[in-house]
């Protein structure tokens, strides 16, 4: 399982294309098909990245308003919880 519960690496296998009705399954209709499901997987993609990045956003000012509270850096608040600071 990946990043928030959708398997990337299974959603992309060819045997999930959707078939047309009607197609003969040739290499162009292939080929189309595949290159639709990459642009989907694409904008799926993106999809997850900006709610990951929305998620970390509010998780490290959640974490900043901790350390300010306790007069402590944000670096050390992080590692005492498990996290790494960006950069290290």
């Amino acid at each position: 399982m990946g990043l928030l519960g959708h398997d990337l690496a299974r959603s992309t296998k060819t045997r999930d294309l959707p078939a047309k009705p009607g197609s003969t399954g040739g290499p162009c209709e292939q080929t189309a098909a595949t290159v639709a499901h990459a642009k989907k997987m694409v904008e799926a993609h993106i999809r997850l990245l900006t709610r990951y990045n929305a998620t970390r956003d509010v998780a490290r000012g959640l974490l900043g308003m901790i350390a300010e509270g306790e007069g402590r850096a944000l670096g050390d608040v992080m590692r005492e919880r498990g996290l790494v600071p960006e950069g290290e």
